[in-house]
């Protein structure tokens, strides 16, 4: 044909079969370019059901290839037959050396209807590999390119033999400046299996066996809930000894994606049309020679389809001919009996080849069952023919031959599981632990354990709901949410393996947590597991295990720790469940993205999403889920929001909930008891939070593998024992949870990092700072092994040493550890962010340590403008800055505005944490120093009385900071009398050893204050107390030489 003419029959036919040379292909795909009435003849036959390809086309390459002219970005007119994706333009070619992500490519080794295929190579791993490029259509469609991207991560997670498997899925530049969506794969080395039936005659038994091999992959995909819908055999490939493996799962589907595509449907060459013009609202997916016929129209499509694909493959390549190629052909019975073929394959076959769906087998598992009985039937026969020992031989191996199914439909746990859970899984999840750092090895032992044991849980409920359905225990109903609640979980395994398979430091470090966090397959026994109830049609039923699974991949990759990528999964399920309007889903959606809201600092949207999970809990009466929300909503409202009456309202709610649901839900109240211990502690009630971890404790040993929450709940504990000043306590319960965590998980592993931090914190309030210095020292080996020397992580630790190194008067190292967290900060996360904000505060604390005030200012001044940036002006964080900026304006004789800076931390910390919070002793003790420096020493003494009052009544740690500074100034003005009882009680406080030693020099103020306020027979005491106060001072501190002085004058 020329460039202007338009399809003849035979262009129309080698278009679809693939026969085009390239010229004749550019030729004609510009044509249709320019030529609606060809778009829409193409159309029609790629949809008519009575038009199949000849024999002769079975062979074809690129079935697909119309779309990429018809349907290009810049079209005119995409109305007609056209797809919402389509693959990159096939004459573009990417020039060696290009990159795609990570993989270099080499070459391009062919194209296909989905995509373009480079040869690629991995210089990460040094392997070759296999890159399939696809690309959205249209800017038009915002969620195309996403979408695609999200599908094809789906698909990366099936792993089997038989089917090819995905390493990677990303998004990259393509050289026009587009972007293009890309799949690594496995590069086969072998023949499509059609290449492999045209290279020479095959037995029906080689032929037989070869497709088993592709049926398995097939019901290894639908077991995952993965319909291929373009099965045919040039996308099946044999690699070594004969071995099938599938390709292209679920490209077809999303190459059109999820929008109704308008087609118009015209007679083809003068056939009378039926009731004029039609308009389908489905777009065709597959290849028109093996489509099953519900494909062709607007039916709900499933697995079976599949399974319609492959017998008709089969039938093909045993006859030789596409087995309907002529409208007069006889019964595919007919045919197949004409050959060797036995009866009870002929039989698989006719059955599958049914046209309706419901008269096909009921499963590509049941086909594959068939099949192996076939082949081994026929072993056993050949065996028989040959001789007792062989015969004997054969039924040995019999019994242990896996292709032997002796099971019954409620004993296939183990194969369902087998497809995401195998040795071939095994050995690669152990494989992502050679070559990562030592400390991991025990890791690759406990998580392989770890999955086994989970694994056979899994095996176990799914057989036992399914004997509950089949004994009648259960209605249907029921048995189908178990199902798909099981198949969730399942999912949640092959995702997490997913993130272990990558290798990163950050997945293999909480690969063990991960593993022990997984979904509970218990609680897929519990009928509002899934959804209340379940759609009856097809379609929302399919939507609604879509969103499980997306919610399902979200919980494992944040697990995993890939927040970002279960980020961009919960969009998707919110937005998803949203248009879904089922009222579990939807709760289960909003809640697990209000969960990651919080972590990222979107309190309102988590506040908002939580609310309306609520609300779609109630509209199904779904008591736990509505628990759920609430119990979140008490962490929001309690710990970040600090708005205390209304996080304990809704715990209260949150616990009625629990109490209506038939046996309660010990896990949910863990967490609950979890929140609202933690809303005590932030409210300044530590009696009330050691009590409500405690009971959190007791209700956690009534829920499975308990051991990491244990340890969670015990260092909750320990830091209120901090709160409450009891140290030793605290020491002793966090040295337990250390050794704990490290025989759970060895001594290197990044999690004892925290708890090791948590002690040198306890060391440091007890006033043991080479102790806590050692212990943040060794965070700091632990944590830079792992995830390197400039992790933000590592980057934090570093911010305490350099407190402790203050602490020991070792200025110029302690600016050292500041400047180098501040770097990292400054580094990856850019000028806002509270870290930042610390390591300035740091900074400006050593300044004002060496005297040097204004560094100080300027450190204290840029760290209150970054915490009122990120944090919000009236966060507790910017008042303890005010404080410690107003103590600079003080030394600096800016007295008032040290006085307003003061007034200001007190009334946010007052609106924020309540005016009985035992932080507000601190500012309040602040504000007195600097009414004194301001001679206004009533009103000192005053600020100083309600100070300790406060300290007194809240248990505050500060109250001896407290009583000594009031003796002090009492002792100034001549208060001789109440200076002398302040500073015993500060004194015996800071002399107590269940107390925290505190500071060295404010303990030797003390005694120095206290042995001038001693009345004169009590000298002896106070010269003792002043020789005290003298030993613990350098002896270059100031007040060494004041003591000295009097100690002389006492003398005489």
């Amino acid at each position: 044909m020329t460039a202007e003419a338009c399809l003849r029959e035979d262009d129309l036919f080698a278009l679809m079969g693939g026969e085009l040379d390239d010229d004749a292909q550019t030729r004609l795909e510009a044509h249709l370019d320019r030529c609606e009435q060809c778009r829409e003849l193409v159309a029609w036959v790629a949809r008519s059901p009575l038009l199949v390809p000849t024999p002769s086309e079975l062979a074809w390459a690129v079935p697909e290839q119309v779309a990429t002219a018809a349907m290009r970005e810049d079209s005119r007119d995409a109305s007609a037959g056209s797809l919402p994706l389509a693959v990159t333009d096939l004459q573009q070619r990417l020039p060696p050396g290009w990159q795609l992500g990570r993989y270099v490519v080499r070459e391009r080794i062919g194209a296909g209807g989905m995509g373009v295929v480079y040869d690629a190579w991995d210089p990460a791993l040094d392997r070759t590999l296999a890159i399939k490029l696809l690309r959205a259509r249209s800017q038009r469609h915002a969620d195309g390119r996403a979408r695609l991207l999200r599908e094809a991560r789906a698909i990366a997670q099936l792993s089997h033999p038989n089917v090819v498997a995905v390493y990677d899925v990303g998004e990259a530049v393509l050289p026009d400046d587009s972007q293009a969506v890309f799949v690594a794969m496995e590069f086969v080395a072998g023949p499509t299996l059609r290449q492999w039936l045209d290279a020479r005659r095959r037995s029906w038994r080689a032929i037989a066996a070869a497709f088993l091999g592709a049926a398995r992959g097939l019901s290894a995909a639908h077991e995952l809930g993965i319909v291929h819908r373009d099965f045919k055999p040039g996308n099946v490939m044999m690699a070594a000894g004969d071995r099938a493996v599938v390709l292209d799962f679920g490209l077809a589907r999303m190459l059109v994606g999820a929008e109704p595509v308008p087609a118009v449907v015209q007679p083809l060459l003068g056939e009378t049309p039926i009731a004029g013009n039609v308009t389908q609202t489905h777009a065709m997916l597959g290849t028109p020679a093996y489509m099953a016929p519900e494909q062709r129209g607007s039916s709900a499509i499933d697995g079976r389809a599949d399974q319609f694909a492959w017998a008709v493959s089969f039938a093909e390549a045993l006859l030789g001919a596409h087995p309907f190629a002529q409208s007069d052909a006889p019964s595919l019975a007919v045919q197949l009996s004409r050959g060797p073929v036995p009866r009870s394959l002929r039989q698989l076959l006719v059955r599958a080849c049914a046209t309706q769906p419901s008269e096909r087998h009921p499963s590509m598992f049941d086909v594959v069952d068939r099949l192996e009985r076939v082949l081994q039937r026929r072993a056993v026969r050949r065996g028989a023919a040959l001789g007792g020992s062989v015969l004997l031989l054969g039924a040995w191996w019999l019994g242990r031959s896996p292709a032997v199914e002796t099971t019954t439909p409620c004993e296939r746990g183990a194969h369902a599981m087998a497809t995401v859970w195998n040795d071939a899984r095994r050995a690669t999840a152990s494989t992502a632990f050679v070559g990562a750092a030592p400390w991991l090895s025990r890791a690759r032992t406990d998580v392989v354990a770890g999955i086994d044991a989970y694994a056979e849980r899994w095996i176990e409920m799914r057989d036992a709901t399914c004997r509950a359905g089949s004994e009648g225990s259960i209605g249907a109903d029921q048995l189908d949410r178990r199902m798909m609640c099981l198949t969730a979980a399942r999912t949640e395994l092959d995702t997490l393996l997913a993130a272990l398979e990558q290798g990163t430091s950050t997945t293999l470090a909480q690969a063990v947590t991960a593993v022990s966090g997984l979904s509970d397959p218990a609680q897929c026994d519990r009928d509002d597991a899934l959804a209340t109830a379940l759609p009856e049609d097809h379609e929302r039923r399919a939507e609604l295990l879509d969103v499980q699974g997306l919610l399902a991949q979200a919980h494992a990759w944040e697990r995993a720790g890939a927040i970002a990528t279960a980020r961009e999964l919960l969009d998707d399920a919110l937005a998803r469940a949203r248009r879904l309007d089922e009222g579990g889903t939807e709760a289960d959606a909003r809640t697990a993205w209000a969960r990651q809201a919080m972590a990222a600092g979107d309190l309102d949207g988590a506040q908002r999403e939580l609310i309306a999970a609520q609300w779609a809990a109630d509209r199904v009466h779904d008591l736990r889920r509505r628990a759920r929300a609430q119990i979140e909503l008490v962490w929001l409202e309690g710990y970040f929001r600090q708005e205390f009456d209304r996080a304990r309202q809704i715990a209260d709610e949150a616990a009625r909930s629990l109490a209506e649901l038939d046996g309660g839900d010990p896990g949910l109240e863990v967490v609950r008891l979890r929140n609202l211990a933690w809303t005590d502690a932030q409210a300044g009630r530590p009696e009330q939070a050691e009590a409500g971890f405690a009971r959190a404790l007791a209700a956690c040993e009534h829920t499975p593998d308990c051991r990491r929450d244990e340890l969670l709940l015990r260092s909750d504990r320990a830091s209120v024992l901090v709160q409450l000043g009891r140290l030793d306590e605290a020491a002793a319960a966090f040295e337990e949870v250390r050794v704990a965590t490290e025989a759970w998980l060895g001594p290197e592993h990044p999690e004892l990092a925290a708890v090791l931090n948590n002690i040198g914190a306890v060391a440091r309030e007890r006033g043991d700072f080479e102790r806590a210095l050692a212990q943040f020292d060794r965070v700091i080996q632990i944590v830079s092994t792992a995830w390197g020397e400039e992790h933000v992580i590592v980057a934090r630790a570093r911010l305490n040493r350099g407190t402790v190194l203050a602490d020991l008067g070792r200025e110029a190292e302690a600016a050292e550890s500041f400047e180098q967290a501040r770097l990292v900060f400054q580094r990856e996360a850019g000028a806002a962010d509270s870290d930042l904000a610390r390591a300035w505060k740091g900074l400006a604390g050593v300044a004002y340590a060496r005297g040097e005030l204004e560094a100080a200012r300027e450190g204290f001044e840029r760290a209150l403008e970054l915490e009122t940036a990120v944090l919000g002006e009236r966060h507790p964080s910017v008042a303890v800055t005010c404080t410690n900026l107003a103590m600079v304006e003080v030394d600096r004789g800016h007295v008032r505005e040290a006085i307003a800076l003061h007034r200001r931390a007190e009334t946010i910390l007052r609106e924020a944490l309540g005016p009985e919070h035992p932080h507000l002793v601190v500012v309040l003790d602040a504000l007195a120093y600097a009414q004194a420096q301001a001679d206004e020493p009533l009103a000192a003494i005053e600020t100083y009385q309600r100070a300790i009052e406060l300290a007194t009544t809240t248990g505050s740690p500060n109250l001896a900071q407290a009583l000594s500074s009031l003796g002090t100034l009492e002792l100034g003005v001549g208060r001789t009398d109440d200076a002398r009882e302040h500073l015993e009680r500060a004194l015996a406080l800071r002399e107590d050893p269940g107390q925290q030693a505190g500071d060295p020099v404010f303990v030797a103020q003390t005694r120095f204050a206290l042995a001038r306020a001693l009345p004169s027979r009590e000298r002896r005491r106070a010269v003792q107390l002043a020789r005290d106060a003298l030993a613990a001072l350098a002896p270059d501190e100031p007040l060494a030489a004041d003591v000295r002085a009097w100690i002389d004058d006492a003398k005489r």
